[in-house]
Protein backbone atom coordinates (compact mmCIF):
# COMPACT_ATOMS: atom_id res chain seq x y z
CA UNK A 1 0.00 0.00 0.00
CA UNK A 2 1.50 3.39 -1.08
CA UNK A 3 1.61 6.21 1.27
CA UNK A 4 -0.79 8.19 -0.62
CA UNK A 5 -3.31 5.44 -0.79
CA UNK A 6 -2.79 4.76 2.89
CA UNK A 7 -4.01 8.17 3.69
CA UNK A 8 -6.94 8.22 1.12
CA UNK A 9 -7.71 4.78 2.89
CA UNK A 10 -8.32 6.52 6.40
CA UNK A 11 -9.83 9.89 5.03
CA UNK A 12 -7.24 12.08 6.84
CA UNK A 13 -5.98 14.16 3.87
CA UNK A 14 -7.49 13.57 -0.09
CA UNK A 15 -4.06 14.33 -2.80
CA UNK A 16 -4.44 17.47 -4.89
CA UNK A 17 -5.15 14.75 -7.55
CA UNK A 18 -8.70 14.80 -6.01
CA UNK A 19 -9.12 18.38 -6.34
CA UNK A 20 -8.02 17.69 -9.99
CA UNK A 21 -10.65 14.89 -10.52
CA UNK A 22 -13.44 17.43 -8.91
CA UNK A 23 -12.71 19.95 -11.28
CA UNK A 24 -12.79 17.44 -14.17
CA UNK A 25 -16.29 16.79 -13.14
CA UNK A 26 -16.95 20.25 -12.87
CA UNK A 27 -16.18 21.54 -15.90
CA UNK A 28 -17.23 18.28 -18.10
CA UNK A 29 -13.33 17.82 -18.81
CA UNK A 30 -12.98 13.70 -19.55
CA UNK A 31 -10.10 11.87 -18.88
CA UNK A 32 -9.37 11.30 -22.07
CA UNK A 33 -9.66 14.92 -23.13
CA UNK A 34 -6.95 15.31 -20.66
CA UNK A 35 -4.91 12.94 -22.03
CA UNK A 36 -4.61 14.29 -25.59
CA UNK A 37 -4.09 17.92 -24.67
CA UNK A 38 -1.60 17.90 -21.86
CA UNK A 39 0.69 15.70 -23.40
CA UNK A 40 0.54 13.00 -19.73
CA UNK A 41 -0.27 9.75 -20.77
CA UNK A 42 -3.27 7.66 -18.89
CA UNK A 43 -1.16 5.80 -16.50
CA UNK A 44 0.34 8.82 -15.41
CA UNK A 45 -2.70 11.05 -14.92
CA UNK A 46 -4.31 8.10 -13.20
CA UNK A 47 -1.08 8.15 -10.77
CA UNK A 48 -1.84 12.05 -10.23
CA UNK A 49 -5.33 11.32 -9.65
CA UNK A 50 -4.38 8.76 -6.66
CA UNK A 51 -1.42 10.64 -5.18
CA UNK A 52 1.19 8.31 -6.41
CA UNK A 53 2.57 10.94 -8.24
CA UNK A 54 3.31 14.43 -7.03
CA UNK A 55 3.00 17.67 -9.19
CA UNK A 56 5.41 19.69 -10.24
CA UNK A 57 5.61 23.19 -11.55
CA UNK A 58 5.35 22.11 -15.06
CA UNK A 59 2.87 19.58 -14.56
CA UNK A 60 0.69 21.97 -12.56
CA UNK A 61 1.18 24.82 -15.71
CA UNK A 62 -0.37 22.75 -17.82
CA UNK A 63 -2.97 21.02 -15.70
CA UNK A 64 -3.84 24.97 -14.49
CA UNK A 65 -4.21 25.97 -17.96
CA UNK A 66 -6.41 23.40 -19.02
CA UNK A 67 -8.22 23.53 -15.90
CA UNK A 68 -8.96 26.86 -16.10
CA UNK A 69 -7.71 27.38 -12.41
CA UNK A 70 -4.44 29.80 -11.45
CA UNK A 71 -1.32 27.80 -11.04
CA UNK A 72 -0.96 29.36 -7.50
CA UNK A 73 -4.58 27.57 -6.43
CA UNK A 74 -2.75 24.33 -7.44
CA UNK A 75 0.66 25.03 -5.82
CA UNK A 76 -0.99 25.83 -2.62
CA UNK A 77 -3.40 22.81 -2.99
CA UNK A 78 0.17 20.39 -3.19
CA UNK A 79 2.08 22.38 -0.25
CA UNK A 80 -1.29 21.66 1.73
CA UNK A 81 -1.90 18.20 1.17
CA UNK A 82 2.22 17.47 1.94
CA UNK A 83 2.55 19.56 4.82
CA UNK A 84 -0.63 17.41 6.17
CA UNK A 85 0.20 14.01 4.94
CA UNK A 86 3.87 15.00 6.56
CA UNK A 87 2.48 15.84 9.65
CA UNK A 88 -0.24 12.75 9.67
CA UNK A 89 3.22 10.47 8.53
CA UNK A 90 4.97 11.85 11.79
CA UNK A 91 2.32 10.99 13.93
CA UNK A 92 1.26 7.88 13.08
CA UNK A 93 4.92 6.57 12.71
CA UNK A 94 5.82 8.11 16.52
CA UNK A 95 2.55 6.06 17.05
CA UNK A 96 3.89 2.63 15.27
CA UNK A 97 7.55 3.26 17.30
CA UNK A 98 5.56 3.46 21.01
CA UNK A 99 4.24 -0.49 20.08
CA UNK A 100 7.57 -1.40 19.49
CA UNK A 101 9.84 -2.96 22.16
CA UNK A 102 12.06 0.15 21.63
CA UNK A 103 13.85 -0.45 25.35
CA UNK A 104 15.05 -4.04 24.62
CA UNK A 105 16.03 -3.43 21.21
CA UNK A 106 18.42 -0.85 22.39
CA UNK A 107 19.07 -2.95 25.50
CA UNK A 108 20.18 -5.62 22.85
CA UNK A 109 22.06 -3.51 20.66
CA UNK A 110 19.80 -3.88 18.04
CA UNK A 111 19.15 -0.13 17.52
CA UNK A 112 21.36 2.44 18.77
CA UNK A 113 20.53 4.11 22.36
CA UNK A 114 19.38 7.50 21.30
CA UNK A 115 16.80 9.53 22.62
CA UNK A 116 14.80 9.63 19.22
CA UNK A 117 14.24 6.38 18.31
CA UNK A 118 12.07 6.47 15.35
CA UNK A 119 14.54 7.08 12.63
CA UNK A 120 16.42 3.97 14.74
CA UNK A 121 13.37 1.81 13.89
CA UNK A 122 12.86 2.93 10.40
CA UNK A 123 15.91 1.97 9.74
CA UNK A 124 16.16 -1.02 11.93
CA UNK A 125 13.27 -2.18 9.56
CA UNK A 126 14.22 -0.99 6.75
CA UNK A 127 11.14 1.38 5.62
CA UNK A 128 10.62 4.97 4.95
CA UNK A 129 7.28 5.69 6.81
CA UNK A 130 4.70 3.38 9.22
CA UNK A 131 2.60 2.75 6.07
CA UNK A 132 5.36 0.59 4.34
CA UNK A 133 5.39 -1.35 7.94
CA UNK A 134 1.83 -1.99 7.73
CA UNK A 135 2.07 -3.91 4.25
CA UNK A 136 5.51 -5.26 5.72
CA UNK A 137 4.06 -6.77 9.12
CA UNK A 138 0.52 -7.77 6.63
CA UNK A 139 2.67 -10.34 4.45
CA UNK A 140 4.75 -11.39 7.36
CA UNK A 141 2.02 -12.55 9.38
CA UNK A 142 -0.35 -13.37 6.72
CA UNK A 143 2.38 -15.91 5.60
CA UNK A 144 2.86 -17.56 8.94
CA UNK A 145 2.15 -20.78 10.59
CA UNK A 146 1.54 -18.95 13.92
CA UNK A 147 -0.24 -19.38 17.30
CA UNK A 148 -0.40 -17.22 20.35
CA UNK A 149 0.98 -18.98 23.65
CA UNK A 150 -1.67 -19.56 26.04
CA UNK A 151 1.06 -19.12 29.09
CA UNK A 152 2.25 -16.03 27.77
CA UNK A 153 0.75 -12.91 26.55
CA UNK A 154 2.57 -12.07 22.80
CA UNK A 155 2.44 -8.88 21.13
CA UNK A 156 2.92 -9.66 17.43
CA UNK A 157 5.08 -6.24 16.83
CA UNK A 158 7.47 -7.76 19.38
CA UNK A 159 7.43 -11.17 17.34
CA UNK A 160 8.11 -9.26 13.87
CA UNK A 161 10.69 -7.51 15.67
CA UNK A 162 12.51 -10.61 16.92
CA UNK A 163 11.92 -12.31 13.35
CA UNK A 164 13.60 -8.93 12.03
CA UNK A 165 16.44 -9.12 14.02
CA UNK A 166 16.98 -12.71 13.23
CA UNK A 167 16.95 -12.06 9.41
CA UNK A 168 19.76 -9.12 10.03
CA UNK A 169 21.83 -11.75 12.38
CA UNK A 170 21.48 -15.02 9.87
CA UNK A 171 22.67 -12.04 6.95
CA UNK A 172 25.93 -12.30 8.49
CA UNK A 173 26.65 -15.73 8.34
CA UNK A 174 28.87 -16.32 5.78
CA UNK A 175 27.01 -19.42 4.04
CA UNK A 176 25.65 -18.86 0.69
CA UNK A 177 24.62 -22.48 0.72
CA UNK A 178 20.77 -23.56 -0.55
CA UNK A 179 19.05 -25.64 1.50
CA UNK A 180 19.88 -29.44 0.87
CA UNK A 181 16.93 -31.00 2.79
CA UNK A 182 17.33 -34.48 1.64
CA UNK A 183 21.25 -34.44 2.99
CA UNK A 184 20.19 -32.95 6.37
CA UNK A 185 17.35 -35.19 7.02
CA UNK A 186 19.62 -37.82 5.88
CA UNK A 187 22.16 -36.79 8.52
CA UNK A 188 20.13 -35.10 11.51
CA UNK A 189 20.20 -38.30 13.31
CA UNK A 190 24.29 -37.23 13.82
CA UNK A 191 23.11 -34.31 15.15
CA UNK A 192 22.09 -35.62 18.65
CA UNK A 193 25.33 -36.34 19.72
CA UNK A 194 26.01 -32.28 20.21
CA UNK A 195 23.33 -32.81 22.73
CA UNK A 196 25.63 -34.72 24.97
CA UNK A 197 28.05 -31.70 25.04
CA UNK A 198 27.80 -29.83 28.51
CA UNK A 199 28.72 -25.93 27.85
CA UNK A 200 26.76 -23.50 24.89
CA UNK A 201 30.45 -22.37 24.30
CA UNK A 202 30.62 -25.48 22.82
CA UNK A 203 28.11 -26.92 21.56
CA UNK A 204 26.45 -23.78 20.27
CA UNK A 205 29.37 -23.55 17.32
CA UNK A 206 29.53 -27.07 16.30
CA UNK A 207 25.78 -27.33 16.34
CA UNK A 208 25.60 -23.98 13.65
CA UNK A 209 28.90 -25.70 12.01
CA UNK A 210 27.19 -28.97 11.31
CA UNK A 211 23.90 -26.89 9.91
CA UNK A 212 25.91 -24.69 7.96
CA UNK A 213 26.97 -27.80 5.82
CA UNK A 214 23.47 -28.15 4.64
CA UNK A 215 22.71 -24.65 3.90
CA UNK A 216 20.85 -23.87 7.74
CA UNK A 217 21.98 -20.84 9.29
CA UNK A 218 21.82 -21.41 12.66
CA UNK A 219 20.49 -17.64 14.54
CA UNK A 220 20.12 -17.81 18.55
CA UNK A 221 18.12 -14.60 20.12
CA UNK A 222 17.05 -13.62 23.30
CA UNK A 223 13.67 -12.83 22.65
CA UNK A 224 11.77 -8.98 24.09
CA UNK A 225 9.00 -9.19 26.52
CA UNK A 226 5.38 -10.76 25.36
CA UNK A 227 6.76 -12.14 23.00
CA UNK A 228 6.64 -15.98 23.65
CA UNK A 229 8.57 -17.57 20.85
CA UNK A 230 10.53 -20.73 21.31
CA UNK A 231 11.39 -20.57 17.35
CA UNK A 232 10.99 -20.55 14.28
CA UNK A 233 11.65 -22.11 10.98
CA UNK A 234 12.31 -20.93 7.02
CA UNK A 235 13.53 -21.16 3.80
CA UNK A 236 14.58 -17.60 2.62
CA UNK A 237 14.31 -16.51 -1.06
CA UNK A 238 17.91 -16.68 -1.62
CA UNK A 239 17.24 -20.88 -1.09
CA UNK A 240 19.20 -20.96 2.23
CA UNK A 241 17.42 -21.98 4.98
CA UNK A 242 16.95 -20.31 9.01
CA UNK A 243 16.38 -22.23 12.14
CA UNK A 244 16.28 -19.22 14.75
CA UNK A 245 15.71 -20.44 18.36
CA UNK A 246 15.67 -18.05 21.46
CA UNK A 247 16.58 -20.55 24.12
CA UNK A 248 13.36 -19.26 26.64
CA UNK A 249 13.46 -21.71 29.38
CA UNK A 250 16.91 -21.82 29.53
CA UNK A 251 17.45 -25.42 29.68
CA UNK A 252 19.13 -28.48 27.28
CA UNK A 253 15.53 -30.35 27.24
CA UNK A 254 13.67 -27.61 25.79
CA UNK A 255 15.91 -26.00 23.83
CA UNK A 256 17.25 -29.24 21.68
CA UNK A 257 13.68 -30.39 21.58
CA UNK A 258 12.67 -26.96 20.37
CA UNK A 259 15.70 -27.27 17.52
CA UNK A 260 14.79 -30.93 15.98
CA UNK A 261 11.12 -29.55 16.25
CA UNK A 262 12.44 -26.88 14.15
CA UNK A 263 14.76 -29.09 11.91
CA UNK A 264 11.42 -31.06 10.99
CA UNK A 265 9.60 -28.24 10.00
CA UNK A 266 12.16 -27.51 7.40
CA UNK A 267 12.17 -31.03 6.00
CA UNK A 268 8.44 -31.66 6.32
CA UNK A 269 7.42 -28.24 5.48
CA UNK A 270 9.47 -26.10 3.80
CA UNK A 271 7.38 -25.45 0.70
CA UNK A 272 4.43 -23.66 2.91
CA UNK A 273 5.37 -20.91 4.98
CA UNK A 274 7.43 -19.54 7.93
CA UNK A 275 6.60 -21.59 11.14
CA UNK A 276 6.55 -20.04 14.44
CA UNK A 277 6.55 -22.10 17.54
CA UNK A 278 5.47 -20.69 20.78
CA UNK A 279 3.91 -22.63 24.04
CA UNK A 280 0.43 -22.90 23.20
CA UNK A 281 -1.15 -26.32 23.97
CA UNK A 282 -3.85 -26.66 20.88
CA UNK A 283 -1.35 -28.30 18.38
CA UNK A 284 -2.77 -28.54 14.85
CA UNK A 285 -1.95 -30.74 12.34
CA UNK A 286 1.52 -29.58 11.02
CA UNK A 287 2.85 -28.88 14.99
CA UNK A 288 2.08 -32.26 15.59
CA UNK A 289 3.90 -33.83 12.67
CA UNK A 290 6.72 -31.73 13.86
CA UNK A 291 6.99 -32.91 17.15
CA UNK A 292 6.26 -36.32 16.20
CA UNK A 293 9.20 -36.06 13.75
CA UNK A 294 11.13 -34.80 16.48
CA UNK A 295 10.67 -37.57 19.01
CA UNK A 296 11.29 -40.14 16.99
CA UNK A 297 14.69 -38.46 16.00
CA UNK A 298 15.74 -37.98 20.30
CA UNK A 299 14.48 -41.44 21.00
CA UNK A 300 14.06 -43.90 18.07
CA UNK A 301 11.16 -46.30 17.64
CA UNK A 302 12.83 -49.84 19.07
CA UNK A 303 13.58 -47.47 22.18
CA UNK A 304 10.93 -46.02 22.52
CA UNK A 305 8.91 -49.01 23.96
CA UNK A 306 11.30 -49.32 26.45
CA UNK A 307 10.50 -45.94 27.92
CA UNK A 308 7.80 -47.00 30.16
CA UNK A 309 9.91 -49.56 31.77
CA UNK A 310 12.48 -47.69 32.59
CA UNK A 311 13.37 -46.94 36.52
CA UNK A 312 12.68 -43.69 37.61
CA UNK A 313 16.21 -42.59 38.78
CA UNK A 314 19.24 -41.12 37.89
CA UNK A 315 21.81 -44.12 36.85
CA UNK A 316 18.64 -45.17 34.85
CA UNK A 317 18.26 -42.02 32.89
CA UNK A 318 21.89 -41.52 32.80
CA UNK A 319 22.37 -45.28 30.89
CA UNK A 320 18.97 -44.97 28.75
CA UNK A 321 20.22 -41.67 27.76
CA UNK A 322 23.40 -42.76 26.70
CA UNK A 323 21.93 -45.87 24.66
CA UNK A 324 19.42 -42.82 23.04
CA UNK A 325 23.03 -40.95 22.51
CA UNK A 326 21.16 -37.77 23.84
CA UNK A 327 21.57 -35.47 26.93
CA UNK A 328 19.94 -37.16 30.20
CA UNK A 329 17.72 -33.80 30.38
CA UNK A 330 16.61 -34.52 26.86
CA UNK A 331 15.31 -37.78 28.16
CA UNK A 332 13.18 -36.55 31.39
CA UNK A 333 12.05 -34.07 29.13
CA UNK A 334 10.38 -36.78 26.76
CA UNK A 335 9.13 -38.75 30.40
CA UNK A 336 7.91 -35.62 31.40
CA UNK A 337 5.95 -34.83 27.75
CA UNK A 338 4.41 -38.47 27.46
CA UNK A 339 3.14 -37.82 31.34
CA UNK A 340 5.63 -41.15 32.41
CA UNK A 341 6.85 -38.61 35.33
CA UNK A 342 5.46 -35.64 36.37
CA UNK A 343 6.59 -32.35 35.56
CA UNK A 344 8.48 -31.83 38.54
CA UNK A 345 10.21 -34.77 39.07
CA UNK A 346 13.75 -35.39 37.99
CA UNK A 347 14.82 -31.79 36.94
CA UNK A 348 17.78 -31.74 38.54
CA UNK A 349 18.88 -33.80 35.76
CA UNK A 350 18.54 -31.18 33.18
CA UNK A 351 21.12 -28.97 32.37
CA UNK A 352 20.24 -25.41 33.02
CA UNK A 353 22.13 -22.15 31.20
CA UNK A 354 22.03 -18.41 32.13
CA UNK A 355 22.43 -16.11 29.22
CA UNK A 356 26.31 -14.78 29.94
CA UNK A 357 26.87 -18.77 28.97
CA UNK A 358 24.77 -18.52 25.97
CA UNK A 359 26.53 -15.56 24.60
CA UNK A 360 29.58 -16.84 24.81
CA UNK A 361 28.58 -19.60 22.79
CA UNK A 362 27.02 -17.36 19.94
CA UNK A 363 30.17 -15.24 20.24
CA UNK A 364 32.28 -18.51 19.28
CA UNK A 365 30.24 -19.42 16.02
CA UNK A 366 32.44 -18.60 13.13
CA UNK A 367 30.41 -16.38 11.33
Amino acid sequence: MSTALALRSFNWVSPPGQTIKDLMLMKNISHESLVQNTGLDSETLIKIYSGHIELDKGKIDILSSLLNVSSSFLINRQEEYLKSKNEIIDTETKKWVSTLPVNEMKKYNWITDTKDSTNECLKFFNIKDVFEWKQLSNQLLSGTNFKKSSAFESKSNNIITWIRQGELEASKIGNNNSFRKKEFEENLTEFKKITRIKRPIDFLPELSKCCSEFGVKLVILPTPKKCSISGLARVTNDGSAIIQLSFRYLSDDHFWFTFFHEAAHLIMHSDTKLHIDTDHKEINQIEQEANSYASSILIPYDLEKELPRIKRNARSILEFSAQCNISPGILVGQLQKRELISYSYLNNIKKRYSWDDIQLGINKIII
